[in-house]
């Protein structure tokens, strides 16, 4: 693969402020409709979406890097069915991260409460790869270096832009490590009176043994043992909007029957 390497900071002004948005409620990443319909929203994000946009249009490959709001290991999230995109994600991307060893995949577009509205999920449905990288905890930099690093082996081994640096050492055990697969199966909304139970929404992927209730009022509990991804902090529950999403851990070769 050779072509032009295209770096974006997606939302300068909130970077400026220390926070994901420039005010409540709202969030560039779900602002890329497969309509549009930013059209009818005024907002900073909204403007630095149509900006960005066109760039998404024509891009084969995309890494957006993320970092989480809670406490999390480095994964990789795959939006959409159908084997292609992760036949690509395996072939292209994999092999240059060391760091994640987690792959979540949302079928039914889940995160955008079942539609398409992520950067990765639009460079999908115009034909490329989109693929959102959560690299942990967003004021954890211990591994900054080693993602700087993934990024250059990728653009180094796919794209042919040198921009040096030593190798990653990575162990034996380290490369034969598994990737281990959740799939997002329910997007829990907030209500005025959610709030999580004790020791609930700390970390992603927190296990919920089944009969567990994730709430202080014992109401969101499921028959099966289930883990928590993206829960959100308090000052960002927003009403009518998903507070935290359920999923499911895939067993070995599980993940063919979604192909």
């Amino acid at each position: 693969m050779r072509g032009e390497v295209c770096v974006v900071l997606g939302n300068p002004k909130a970077v400026e402020m220390k926070l994901r948005a420039t005010k409540r409620g709202e969030d560039l990443n779900r602002c890329f409709t497969d309509n549009d319909e930013t059209e009818v929203k005024d907002s900073y994000e909204a403007e630095r979406s149509k900006l960005i946009r066109p760039i998404l249009e024509s891009a084969n490959v995309l890494l957006d890097i993320h970092a989480t709001n809670l406490p999390s290991p480095a994964f990789v999230r795959i939006a959409g069915t159908g084997s292609k995109a992760r036949e690509t994600f395996g072939r292209i991307v994999k092999p240059y991260l060391h760091l994640p060893k987690i792959l979540l995949l949302d079928p039914n577009h889940l995160i955008g409460m079942g539609k398409r509205s992520t950067t990765d999920e639009f460079v999908g449905a115009n034909g490329g790869l989109g693929v959102c990288y959560e690299t942990g905890l967003y004021d954890d930099l211990g591994p900054l270096e080693d993602v700087k690093m993934e990024i250059k082996r990728l653009l180094r081994g796919e794209v042919g832009v040198d921009l040096g640096g030593d190798e990653v050492e990575t162990s034996a055990d380290d490369e034969k490590r598994e990737w281990e697969e959740f799939v997002i199966e329910e997007a829990v909304m907030w209500e005025e009176r959610f709030e999580f139970a004790e020791g609930m929404g700390r970390a992603n992927f927190q296990l919920v043994p089944a009969g567990t209730a994730i709430d202080e009022r014992g109401l969101v509990k499921r028959e099966h043992e289930t883990f928590l991804v993206f829960p959100k902090v308090k000052e960002l529950f927003v009403a009518g909007k998903p507070c935290v999403w359920l999923c499911r851990k895939n067993k070995r070769g599980e993940d063919k029957k979604m192909k």
